[in-house]
């Protein structure tokens, strides 16, 4: 059996924006919907699924108006779109991460006597909860360069989804960052499998569904656009098998 604990939430992150180090608690849910089938006389309460599952993810922590803090991540925009990725079990290439489309429906300030200010936010999924693995842990990453591959031990056929985070950038030049995931049979010829739109600007994310074949090695590839120097990115890449 392994166990994890706090040091162990390797990131919390909604649209790029970094939100682990204010946090002081994260969960996250998965509710199927069920409805009373029961009818006039039957004896017994009975309950039907109805073939529809929510995510859900949610924290509290410090409130922080800083520049790319909490409060700009959270504060004006209730209902918007976002991506969201976090994970349990270590900031490490192939450990697990969750991810998915949000809209997030709450965001509160609270303030105390003899405390510090507090903030508590929620996120309902926007579709499918991704349950997958890290292709790159985030970290901050210059010159481009291929990732080590993720050994998923064998191919999959329902497709899945790519999640890519970017928290900071700073270069000379460049036009953008461009981030793929690739999939190979052998571990040795490796094909595009996912494009992620390029980044100028962080934060941003982007989930991105592919459809078809996994094949059984998934890793994370970037690039720069462009010329330039003094390339440095803060990023985490995801795959979520269907």
């Amino acid at each position: 059996m392994s166990t994890y604990g706090q040091p162990d939430v390797p990131f919390v992150l909604l649209d790029g924006y970094s939100l682990r180090n204010y946090l002081t608690a994260l969960e996250d849910e998965i509710t199927d919907i069920w409805e009373r089938s029961d009818t006039l006389g039957d004896s017994y309460e009975e309950e039907s699924h109805v073939g529809v599952s929510r995510g859900r993810v949610a924290g509290r922590g410090f409130y922080d108006d800083a520049n790319d803090a909490i409060d700009e991540a959270l504060v004006g925009t209730t209902g918007a779109a976002k991506v969201a990725c976090w994970g349990f079990a270590g900031n490490t290439r192939g450990r697990m991460f969750a991810g998915m489309n949000v809209r997030k429906p709450s965001y509160k300030r609270l303030a105390g006597k003899d405390e510090l200010h507090k903030v508590e936010w929620e996120c309902l999924g926007d579709g499918q909860y991704d349950q997958g693995v890290i292709l790159l842990a985030h970290s901050t990453v210059t010159t481009a360069a291929n990732q080590t591959s993720v050994d998923g031990a064998a191919s999959s056929s329902n497709g899945g989804a790519a999640f890519l985070q970017v928290s900071a950038l700073s270069w000379s030049g460049w036009t953008n960052v461009v981030f793929t995931v690739e999939h190979s049979t052998d571990n040795a010829v490796w094909v595009t499998k996912a494009t992620f739109t390029g980044v100028a600007a962080a934060p941003a994310a982007e989930r991105v569904v592919v459809t078809g074949t996994i094949n059984r090695y998934l890793r994370a590839v970037h690039a720069y656009t462009g010329a330039g120097s003094a390339e440095s990115v803060t990023a985490m890449v995801g795959f979520a098998r269907r």
